[in-house]
């Protein structure tokens, strides 16, 4: 049994624990499996002597999860005292995290403004060549071309801009979806 299937297998048979329990768990026995990895066990070696029904039963029936970590006090003052930096460091990220997303979102919308914009050319082209009919045909002739080129890159770059936009959706959806339960449900990432 590899580490990964092990993990897993555990994570299954913590069904019934509280995610947050399970999470910890399942991370400490991860720790300790990469303990003994590191210390030059295969990975079938650290997982050999390891079953992870028999440690969830026994985990379940003790109504408890092998590690609760508790804040001393020490680190709790540390915390509170520390906070005239971390707090300012930690705004200062959010807000560079939330402008990159804005400046991503910027790009899609400019995309879809370009388009746009060569879109609306084609009629332009049309219109010149009406007004310039009879005066300057052949300004009007290339104003009409020059609209149809704008036309077809519209037409070619609509496609793509959609796909870009419906993936940054996606994967906006997702990043919120994982940094909400990072958050608010403690579950962790890798999970």
């Amino acid at each position: 049994m590899t580490k990964d299937e092990f993990l897993h297998r555990l994570n299954q048979a913590l069904s019934s624990m509280k995610p947050v329990e399970r999470a910890r768990t399942v991370q400490y026995y991860r720790e300790i499996l990469e303990d003994r990895m590191e210390e030059g066990a295969s990975e079938a070696e650290a997982v050999a002597d390891l079953d992870p029904e028999a440690i969830a039963a026994d985990l379940l029936a003790s109504g408890a999860a092998p590690i609760r970590p508790r804040r001393s006090r020490f680190g709790t003052a540390m915390l509170v005292l520390g906070s005239p930096v971390w707090l300012p460091l930690l705004l200062a990220a959010g807000i560079v995290a939330l402008a990159l997303y804005i400046v991503v979102w910027a790009l899609v919308v400019s995309m879809f403004a370009v388009v746009l914009a060569l879109a609306v050319c084609l009629p332009a082209g049309i219109l010149a060549l009406v007004i310039y009919l009879g005066s300057h045909f052949w300004t009007g002739l290339f104003l009409l071309g020059a609209g149809l080129v704008c036309g077809a890159l519209a037409v070619a770059l609509f496609l793509p801009c959609l796909a870009a936009a419906r993936l940054l959706v996606r994967a906006s959806g997702q990043l919120l979806r994982r940094f909400w339960d990072r958050v608010f449900h403690g579950k962790e990432l890798a999970e």
